[in-house]
């Protein structure tokens, strides 16, 4: 169930549910010893979010301060709750049973166990979006197995949509990639986020600081920076407002422009559907490139105008369906009047799903669509050759190796308002695997070019930029140069 939907279904008793609730935080305070609840609440209807440290341990450090400001915070519709869990809460009543892990399991446990689970859990039940702040040692970024600066989202589009949202909020404000927030998907059913979602449907994740890494201040700040983006995503601050000036807060569209004037602007989407290596991945080919910027971006800055400041994008691997939901009606729109107005696009793997015109849910900015609907083709490194218009292009080995994962096998489509593809590079090998056709990879398209509007489109099928032990880069690099618009 999505916020606007629980929020219609919520609208017609809201000014009760208001008054009842407003009691029910000041009673749990009061009942449970150890555990503060603060609420924040605007005028006008809104969701509820609902935030809560402490569960895994003292935060006397920086909650208090968090506390103390959230309640200065000026909410201007829906309501924000605030909840810190000290030493006295923590003791559920259960030696068996960690309040981390108090909360109910279906098929297994109904209830929460203890008086703190009990009371986070009522207030859970009506709000839209929980946040679990946790503390977790080290970097994910450095240590694959570590859960600091971790954002763990249930297995849903808009909480991971949101968690991009925060992470990039927050990552603004470090200036140390190894720093930097990752969404992650998954958490333990017995754990608020979790169980929240499971029962209540709710929009959950637990949010990791890193214990060894931050100091109290940089935590401090960091929590506000990213129930700030969480707040103003929805809508129910004035981000104009005075008090949030202090937290020097990223923008929601970044003058890119002003940052770095003459250089050449490449975004790359870090929606939901985005795999994380691949973002990665695309953006470190361009390391070495003087002339040219690339950054981050999100479908809610595309729904806020921001492609208006780059000369090209990149799509990136990962979920070519989950990009196109993360975008929305609105944001593919504006996706592909950007490409028509002159702007280049990059697409790999399920980028290149995006672009075609053959889905229901693609941006249609190349003739082009799939051979056969059976995609779980499995992964492999396939040798590719480049045409003649590719090694033109290019340059380099006429054939190379390149890793391939689940990538579409092309052919052409008959959109009437598209011109026909031209061929930069072709599959010479095959995957088939999971009962998939068998034939129609060797020999297809792995890379293609086309125009669309006054824009130029580059899809590639393979993953140039992360084919281990070759130097593949040179794909995106040259494809960009290929696609910018010219000055």
């Amino acid at each position: 169930m999505n916020i606007a939907t629980k929020l219609r279904r919520r609208g017609a008793v809201f000014s009760l549910a208001t008054v009842l609730l407003t009691s029910l935080y000041l009673s749990v305070s009061a009942a449970v010893p150890g555990l503060d609840v603060f609420v924040n609440e605007g005028a006008g209807e809104g969701p509820t979010i609902f935030a809560v440290i402490g569960l895994d341990g003292n935060r006397d450090d920086y909650a208090p301060a968090l506390a103390a400001e959230f309640q200065e915070w000026p909410v201007q519709k829906g309501k924000f709750i605030f909840a810190v869990v000290n030493d006295a809460a923590r003791k559920t009543g259960d030696e068996e049973v960690r309040p981390t892990s108090a909360f109910p399991v279906k098929g297994e446990r109904e209830k929460p166990v203890g008086k703190t689970a009990e009371a986070l859990w009522e207030i859970a039940a009506e709000a839209d979006y929980i946040l679990d702040f946790r503390e977790a040692s080290n970097s994910r970024q450095t240590h694959e197995r570590a859960y600091g600066q971790t954002i763990i989202v249930v297995r849903s589009t808009e909480a991971v949509e949101t968690a991009n949202h925060m992470a990039h909020a927050m990552n603004f404000a470090i200036s140390d990639p190894d720093l930097h927030w990752t969404p992650l998907r998954g958490g333990l059913i017995n754990m608020l986020a979790r169980a929240s979602h499971a029962h209540f449907e709710t929009e959950a994740m637990t949010v990791y600081f890193s214990r060894n890494l931050l100091d109290a201040n940089q935590k401090e700040h960091l929590a506000k920076l990213g129930i700030y983006r969480l707040l103003d995503k929805h809508r129910m601050i004035d981000i104009a407002d005075e008090r949030f000036q202090s937290l020097d807060p990223k923008p929601r569209v970044p003058n890119y422009r002003e940052m770095y004037p003459g250089k050449r602007l490449v975004g790359v989407f870090m929606g939901n559907g985005a795999g994380q290596g691949g973002i990665r991945n695309s953006m470190a080919t361009f390391d070495e490139i003087d002339n040219v910027v690339t950054v981050r971006f999100t479908s809610e800055e595309v729904r806020d105008g921001i492609l208006d400041q780059f000369d090209a994008v990149i799509f990136p691997g990962g979920s070519g369906s989950g990009q196109a939901r993360a975008l929305g009606a609105d944001g593919r729109a504006k996706v592909t009047e950007f490409v028509q107005n002159g702007g280049g696009y990059i697409g790999i793997c399920a980028g290149a799903y995006l672009a075609m015109s053959g889905m229901s849910w693609g941006l249609d900015l190349i003739n082009a669509e799939t051979v056969s609907p059976q995609w779980r083709r499995g992964s492999d490194v396939l040798p590719i050759e480049l045409s003649d218009a590719g090694s033109e292009l290019y340059g380099g080995e006429r054939t190379v190796n390149v890793r391939y994962n689940q990538g579409p096998i092309i052919q052409p489509s008959d959109h009437p308002d598209l011109p026909a593809y031209e061929v930069l590079a072709y599959f010479r090998g095959e995957v088939a695997k999971n009962d998939t056709p068998v034939g129609i990879q060797i020999d297809s398209p792995a890379i293609a070019a086309s125009t669309c509007g006054d824009g130029q489109v580059v899809i590639i099928s393979p993953h140039p930029e992360s084919t281990v032990g070759a130097e593949l880069g040179y794909f995106l690099t040259k494809s960009a140069e290929h696609i910018f618009p010219s000055k």
